[in-house]
Parts: structure tokens; C-alpha cells; sequence
């Protein structure tokens, strides 16, 4: 028999061929996912990257247009402030100039936002138009790889300085003339000693118009005569002259009447709510005096922070008279209700401003053997569309600071004559109205500043009347410290106001962004301006009394 081994039963160490297959697949598909993974991490590393990049991008490109609002708000406040506490110009900070600071950084705790400066650039001084220029930077200024902002303003000044041009004298606005507007007495034993119209300084056109009928007119009848000078600068040349080529045009003057016309306004405003408590400002203390006649004798009126009120309603036939030898100082404020006469040897003499404004028909001063100083403005505003006169016969009158005749929709005449009349102004001689009317007759005349005509805008404004006659000595001088100081003086007038605020001073008109290289453009004209400021070493504007 043979022998056969038994068959033993086969045992399996491991995992059936199937379930070996199915590990398979799932490892191959577990490395595919990762390789997938690690391809899309790939792709999208880059994308969070640029993502996340331009979020900062963003974020500093928002937080730079913080700062150069920052700065722009900065520059602004000091030019409508008037103010320059840096020393580098109106509207210039941080210029590096006078001490400042190069930039003005901005942060938020501890984080730096980015630093700004501003700059103020000639557009048209002529027209008081220039563009405040402010550049944002980070980090800095200086940094290569610097991220720029920048914006322009145009800023415009329709206030005090632009007010009164600075010619010896302007006559301006849309007026009509007559034949004989511009006159004088050239024949006769009764004439003229001697009229001039003088720009010491060569700096400025003698005469200046914003009307080529009216500088027509005034140049057939006032040039030629040697007793007559016309002495400034040659507008056309930009030389010394004497004679015609001095007379100018300029047509965009003519703002100056709607300066003053507004000007007006602000003081009217202001005077009512003075006197029933409304303003904030300056006079704290209200007098109301009764109209009267002053007879040889002796009174003080006002004081610091007062505002005294001749009362038109009261007592003395709707005026204050001072009479044989009578004298009144005073100070502050004086606000006349009506008129003021200063007769037969008397004197009045103030230190403040006066403002003439009330009454139901017109409104004057009237100096007739007297003499009267003021040390201050003296602005006389008619209601109703009525007159305001200022008139001297044999008087002595002398003024430092500012004579506004302002009727804005009537008449205004200021007239010496007849008698021998002495007036010195230093400071500024205005005429605003539909009708104006100046006449001279045995006076001796001097201004020393500025001497404006300015007809309201209306077609039917008229210059009834600037004439000179019998023995006038007349000189209008352009003065620049005797105009510097008439127009702080006005602004310091205004300053004193309260609820009713004074005329804009400066505006800005229009705003424009720049970004990258037009950006960094501007920040090179800045660049050039603080590397060359001017004989003031300022990159901003001057002060507005200059």
C-alpha cells in the first residue's frame, strides 16, 4: 500500500488578492488628493498673497486719504483763520521753512498713517486766486518707495484785501458816465493849484478802471494839463511812467463793488444786533445817548467795549449838534442814528470806529468851522436807498484808518467845498452807489493809500460827478504802510463781530485728486518752492493786510 502524505489545510498569512486591491486603489487615491492639495495650495498661494497684499494696498491707500484731508483742513484753517502759527506762510505746514517740521505725521496709537504738507502757489495775485497744493505720503516724504496722494484747491479772496485794489486811485464797476463826470476848473482866475494821482513806490498804474469809457473820460479831460500829475507804473511796459501810459484797465475789479455791497450788508446786520443784545462780539456794553445840541461844552462818550447809539427818535431834531466851541472824545464804538454836525469852532475827536446808519431819509456827517479827528473807520451806510453825505466847509478834519461811503442802492456824495477845507486820510477813501458825486472847491486834499470809486452793479449806476475846483491842492498817494494799516484795521473790525459774521474772507473753489506719478508731480512743484521761497522764505500767503 502506498503511502500517501495527508493534505493539510492551507492557512492565510495576509489579506485576500481582492481586499490587496481595493488597499491599493484607496492609497493611489489618497496620494492623488494630496498631490491635488499640494497643486491647489500652489495656485492659491499667490492669489491669498496678492489678496492679501491689496487689502493693505487699501487699507493705506484709505488711511492716506485720511491724512491728506488731515492736511488740507490744516492748511485751510489757517488761511480763513488768518493765522501762520508754524511761520512758514498762510496755508504752508510743514514745510520745513522757519523751523517746522519737514511733514506732518499722522498716527492712530501707535500706528503711523502717513505724513502730509501743504503749499499755496500763484495762480493770479492780481485776481487774489492761488492753489493750496497738499501731498500724503507713506511712510515718508523722502522714501523711495514711497505711496503718494495729493490734492489742489483753488482758493480765492473776495474779502478785505480784494476789496481795494492797490492803485492810488480805481474807479470800478458798470457805470455810465455824463459829459462832464470827470471835471475840473482849468481857466478862470479861480483854478486848480494842482491834482496828482502818485505811485511813489513805481509799483503799481497810477490810475486804474475797470470800465475803457470811464478811464476814456478820465484820461481826454486829466492828462496833458501840467498842473495835473499821473505818475506810477507803466502797466504795458512794467517801467516807471509819467503820464497817459499809466492809466490801466483792469475789468476783473470789478468784485470790489460787490465786496463792498456786501460789506455794507455785514456792518448793517451787525449794528441791529448790537443794540438788542444778539451779538457775541466785542461790545459788551450798549449806550444809548438822545440826540442834542452841544453848546460850548465839554462830554465824553464810550469806552473800551462800548457801543454808544446817537439816537435818531429821541430829543434834538434827528441830529447831534456841537456848537460854539464844544468838544466831544470818546472811544469804542459810535453808531449814528441819524446826523452828526460839528459847528462854529467845536471839535470831536474818536478813537474807534463810527458807523453812520439809520434814519428815514439820509444819513451825514457835516463839518462846517470845525474839526474833527477819528482814529479809526468811519463807514456810514443810508437806509431806504437814501444818501449819505459827508460834507466840510472851512473844517479840518483828519482820519486814520478807513472813509466807506457804502449806499448800495441810492446815492453817496462826499463833498469840500465851499470855504478852505484841510483833509488828511491815511488809509482808504471809498465810494459805493448808484449815484456818486465828489466835489472839491478851495481844499487841500492829501490820501495817503488808496482811493476807490466803485459804482453797485446796475446798468444804471451813475458818477454824477468828480470834479475839483477854485484852489484845490489834491493828492491821491499810494501809501503801502498807511493801506496796510487801513485794511488791518477794517479786518480787526470785522474780527470784533459776533453772531453776524463779517463778508467771506477767503473761499475755495473746486478740488482736484491726484494719484501716483501726478501725485509725486506735485510734491516736486512743492519741492521747488520750498527750495526757493521768495525774499519772505515762506511757501504759503502772505498776511491779508499786505
Amino acid at each position: 500500500m502506498t503511502h500517501r502524505p495527508s493534505r493539510l489545510p492551507f492557512r492565510r498569512q495576509g489579506p485576500s488578492l481582492r481586499e490587496a486591491r481595493e488597499e491599493g486603489q484607496a492609497l493611489v487615491i489618497v496620494l492623488i488628493l494630496i498631490v491635488g492639495l499640494v497643486a491647489l495650495l500652489a495656485v492659491m498661494l499667490p492669489t491669498a498673497t496678492d489678496l492679501s497684499k491689496a487689502q493693505g494696498e487699501a487699507s493705506r491707500a484709505g488711511a492716506l486719504n485720511l491724512v491728506l484731508r488731515a492736511g488740507m483742513e490744516d492748511a485751510l484753517a489757517e488761511i480763513i483763520d488768518d493765522e501762520d502759527p508754524d511761520g512758514d506762510g498762510y496755508g504752508a505746514v510743514g514745510t520745513g521753512l522757519n523751523g517746522a517740521p519737514n511733514g506732518i505725521p499722522v498716527s492712530v496709537g501707535a500706528r503711523t498713517l502717513g505724513v502730509y504738507r501743504a503749499t499755496v502757489h500763484d495762480v493770479d495775485p492780481a485776481k487774489n486766486q492761488y492753489a493750496l497744493k497738499v501731498v500724503a505720503a507713506w511712510p515718508s516724504l523722502t522714501d523711495p518707495n514711497r505711496e503718494v496722494v495729493a490734492a489742489e484747491v483753488l482758493v480765492s479772496s473776495p474779502g478785505v484785501a480784494g476789496w481795494f485794489p492797490d492803485n492810488p486811485f480805481s474807479v470800478l464797476g458798470s457805470a455810465k458816465s455824463k459829459k462832464d463826470s470827470f471835471t475840473y476848473d482849468g481857466s478862470g482866475g479861480n483854478q486848480i493849484n494842482s491834482i496828482s494821482f502818485i505811485d511813489s513806490s513805481n509799483g503799481v498804474p497810477a490810475v486804474n478802471f475797470s470800465d475803457p469809457g470811464l478811464r476814456n473820460d478820465f484820461i481826454t479831460t486829466f492828462v496833458g494839463d501840467p498842473r495835473i500829475t499821473i505818475a506810477g507804473l507803466d502797466p504795458n511796459t512794467s517801467s516807471p511812467a509819467t503820464g497817459a501810459a499809466t492809466v490801466s484797465l483792469n475789468e476783473n475789479t470789478a468784485i470790489t463793488a460787490q465786496g463792498l455791497a456786501a460789506l455794507a450788508d455785514a456792518v448793517a446786520n451787525e449794528m441791529d444786533a448790537i443794540r438788542t443784545g444778539a451779538s457775541s462780539g466785542t461790545y459788551g456794553t450798549v449806550v444809548e445817548l438822545d440826540n442834542k445840541k452841544i453848546d460850548g461844552t465839554t462830554e465824553t462818550w464810550g469806552g473800551a467795549g462800548v457801543a454808544t447809539y446817537l439816537d435818531h427818535n429821541s430829543g434834538g431834531g434827528g441830529k447831534t449838534e456841537l456848537t460854539n466851541g464844544a468838544t466831544v472824545t470818546g472811544s469804542g464804538l459810535l453808531v449814528i442814528q441819524r446826523d452828526l454836525e460839528i459847528k462854529k469852532g467845536s471839535s470831536f475827536t474818536w478813537d474807534g470806529d463810527v458807523v453812520v446808519y439809520g434814519g428815514n431819509n439820509h444819513s451825514k456827517i457835516k463839518i462846517d468851522d470845525g474839526t474833527f479827528n477819528v482814529t479809526g473807520n468811519i463807514i456810514m451806510i443810508p437806509q431806504n436807498n437814501k444818501r449819505a453825505d459827508f460834507s466840510s466847509k472851512d473844517g479840518t478834519i483828519n482820519i486814520t484808518g478807513s472813509l466807506l461811503s457804502l449806499a448800495v442802492n441810492g446815492e453817496t456824495e462826499i463833498r469840500l467845498d465851499p470855504g478852505n477845507n484841510t483833509m488828511t486820510l491815511d488809509g482808504i477813501l471809498a465810494m459805493l452807489g448808484k449815484k456818486i458825486d465828489f466835489r472839491t472847491k478851495d481844499t487841500d486834499l492829501t490820501v495817503n493809500g488808496s482811493m476807490v470809486v466803485a459804482s453797485a452793479a446796475d446798468t444804471n449806476a451813475d458818477i454824477n460827478h468828480f470834479y475839483f475846483d477854485d484852489h484845490t491842492n489834491s493828492t491821491f498817494n499810494f501809501d503801502t504802510p498807511a493801506l496796510s494799516d487801513a485794511k488791518t484795521g477794517l479786518q480787526n473790525f470785522f474780527d470784533g463781530f459776533g453772531t453776524n459774521p463779517p463778508p467771506p474772507v477767503w473761499g475755495d473753489f473746486g478740488y482736484v485728486e491726484r494719484v501716483g506719478k501726478a501725485a509725486k508731480d506735485v510734491q516736486a512743484e512743492q519741492d521747488a518752492l520750498i527750495a526757493n521761497p521768495g525774499p519772505d522764505g515762506k511757501a504759503g500767503l502772505p498776511p491779508l493786510d499786505k
